[in-house]
């Protein structure tokens, strides 16, 4: 998903019972219907992924990364109100 993605992709490791996470959710949803077609987002749940989580280096949850071009772009780690959000993830967009 990442390599092959023409477009930048957004994911969101995630996990059930965190509010944090809870938080972030409508955040990220809002997000990505106002990116459609542009940005792709995908939700991952670190309990059933355990090794993709360790494989990128997800020591926390939510951890929101930015990939382009199949590359990482930027990470945000921890619940971020959405104009943060947006400006730590679209500022880095080329």
């Amino acid at each position: 998903m990442i390599q092959t993605s023409a477009r930048p992709v957004v994911i969101d490791f995630t996990c059930e019972h965190s509010a944090p996470c809870e938080l972030l959710s409508p955040i990220l949803e809002t997000m990505s219907r106002d990116a459609a077609g542009r940005i792709g987002f995908y939700q991952i749940n670190v309990e059933r992924e355990r090794e993709l989580a360790r494989k990128l280096s997800v020591t926390s949850i939510p951890t929101v990364m930015l990939y382009a071009d199949g590359e990482l772009v930027t990470k945000s780690v921890g619940y971020k109100p959405k104009d943060v959000l947006q400006d730590i993830l679209y500022s880095e967009l080329p």
